[in-house]
């Protein structure tokens, strides 16, 4: 593992507290793997919320494939920072997920997995009509513009950021949509006509 940065005496505690005692020092050892303040908070709580999905180990795999694939190619200051890389919040979401480990949310605010609801998204270039997750199978994803339907599963999605969903069927089949800047989330409702 490549040598540990000195760690925050606050993020040392959170993660005493938080991770057993014969997964500490793998944690602490990620954790310095990330220079900047946000990488190092970024890390931690990834680590603490797989600890706490009973997930941990699977997290350090899928950390390390990410390590391999983009973290160790970003720059110290930047590594793993969100407000300096847009781009770590998208692979964050793909992280999340790839572990099988809840994504932390504000109070309030709904993850994409809880997103369950027809609702309208508006980006920057396009309006999306997200289909309601059908108990079984896959969820639908339309672009209102040119009709063009995709069906798959939403990973990711916040307003002033953009929309992930991986596509499982189709010519796009294992591929990930990603949309430009989300503007809007809006439900949308059932409207009955008075007759």
């Amino acid at each position: 593992m490549a040598e540990q940065m000195q760690i925050d005496e606050g993020i040392e505690k959170f993660l005493e507290d938080k991770i057993p005692p014969d997964k500490l020092e793998e944690a602490l050892q990620w954790v310095g793997r990330f220079p900047s303040p946000n990488g190092k908070i970024v890390i931690a709580s990834f680590l603490v919320c797989a600890q706490e999905a009973e997930r941990f180990k699977c997290a350090l795999e899928v950390l390390e494939e990410y390590w391999k694939s983009d973290f160790q190619f970003q720059h110290p200051e930047a590594r793993g920072n969100p407000d300096a890389l847009p781009k770590v919040r998208k692979i964050l979401g793909i992280m999340y997920q790839g572990a099988g480990i809840p994504f932390p949310k504000a109070q309030g605010q709904k993850t994409a997995s809880e997103l369950t609801e027809e609702v309208r998204i508006k980006t920057q270039n396009s309006t999306y009509h997200l289909y309601p997750q059908p108990e079984e199978g896959l969820r639908k994803l339309v672009r209102e513009e040119d009709g063009l339907e995709l069906f798959g599963m939403l990973v990711f999605v916040e307003v002033g950021d953009s929309m992930m969903f991986n596509i499982e069927t189709g010519k796009w089949k294992g591929e990930t949509w990603t949309t430009s800047r989300v503007e809007s989330i809006t439900p949308i409702l059932l409207t009955v006509t008075p007759t």
